[in-house]
């Protein structure tokens, strides 16, 4: 599930970058003390009460596998390895390929418009174009 989504099932109180502060659903809180945070394949919950996640989960109809996302699922080690890295989400993937049709590089678009340039070798990027033909 989108991480956004997850949010909906929450009284979101405040947000500071990857991290919301939220009214926990399994107790009386009047302090919102549910963190919950983004992280690279989900979400994650720390109420500081003490509420288990699977409670704070039960109480608003959600199951521990909705915290997952879905693209993280799919995605390649080398990508979130790029995306943890540059602290930032990948776009889009180019591959270029040379006159003859041979592989010879790979563009990354992250968020921002920040571009990468690499190689791409048994799911492996490794940063800049040196030693390429």
């Amino acid at each position: 599930m989108e991480h956004k989504k997850i949010l909906s099932y929450f009284q979101v109180k405040s947000s500071h970058g990857n991290k919301s502060q939220c009214i926990c659903p399994a107790h009386k809180d009047n302090q919102a003390s549910l963190t919950i945070t983004e992280g690279s394949v989900s979400a994650l919950f720390c109420c500081h009460a003490g509420c288990k996640t699977e409670d704070v989960l039960q109480a608003v109809g959600l199951k521990m596998s909705d915290l997952f996302y879905e693209e993280k699922r799919t995605s390649s080690s080398w990508q979130a390895y790029v995306e943890s890295r540059e602290k930032r989400k990948i776009e889009a993937v180019y591959n270029y390929v040379s006159l003859n049709g041979s592989y010879a590089f790979t563009k990354v678009r992250m968020q921002g418009k920040k571009m990468l340039y690499g190689i791409l070798e048994n799911e492996r990027f490794t940063y800049g174009l040196r030693g390429r033909n």
